[in-house]
């Protein structure tokens, strides 16, 4: 198995290195991964030539700058930049897996005895029985997971209402049924509100 951090990385950014890093100290034993679905539930197939930009992202060592990271000292929330600093003699580079599968059941079927870094909004989403055409279909999604020997780990997430009040969610915010909450893991003490939406929207406006 491996720890898998799986994304559309548009673009790769600090934030999904930090959470990979700040996860493996969880699952020390396990080599890292990033996992690139060329096929996603909510957005579709990504053209080849995308795919192919996207990749680049993750060439000439990636990772090299969590070194020197400080320590996290204070509470998860003190700091939007916060991350734990992994034993660089355990950290390594991890790889980059391109896969055609869009659900975590088939994923879990390809990457066996893995565990999932999810965000949040991802884990908000994977307990939701309408993404699987009602409960039967999401438990028997998780039966696959839990037969696989696969499990997530979920990070926080900074949440703006309506009127712009922040808070920041996690696991303890998700709606977990109570027979799958032994295949779901909280990433302590880790926060970064780097977002690829929001990278993306500030590109747009500086073009």
């Amino acid at each position: 198995g491996h720890l898998v951090l799986p994304g559309s990385f548009n673009p790769l950014h600090v934030g999904h290195r930090e959470m990979l890093a700040a996860a493996s100290l969880l699952k020390p034993d396990l080599p890292l991964a990033f996992e690139l679905a060329v096929s996603n539930v909510d957005k579709g197939t990504i053209h080849v030539d995308e795919v192919v930009k996207r990749a680049k992202q993750f060439e000439g060592g990636m990772l090299k700058t969590l070194d020197g990271q400080r320590d996290l000292t204070s509470s998860p929330t003190s700091s939007p930049d916060a991350v734990i600093k992994p034993s660089p003699s355990k950290f390594e580079s991890p790889k980059l897996l391109l896969t055609r599968a869009p659900l975590f059941s088939t994923k879990a079927a390809l990457l066996p005895g893995s565990t999932f870094v999810v965000g949040h909004d991802t884990a908000i989403r994977l307990v939701m029985a309408r993404y699987y055409g009602g409960e039967t279909n999401m438990f028997s999604a998780f039966a696959k997971i839990r037969f696989h020997r696969c499990s997530f780990i979920v990070a926080g997430r900074k949440s703006t209402d309506g009127e712009g009040t922040e808070t920041f969610l996690t696991l303890a915010d998700v709606g977990i049924p109570p027979t799958l909450k032994d295949l779901f893991q909280d990433l302590p003490g880790f926060r970064n509100d780097v977002s690829s939406t929001e990278i993306r929207e500030r590109r747009g406006r500086e073009v």
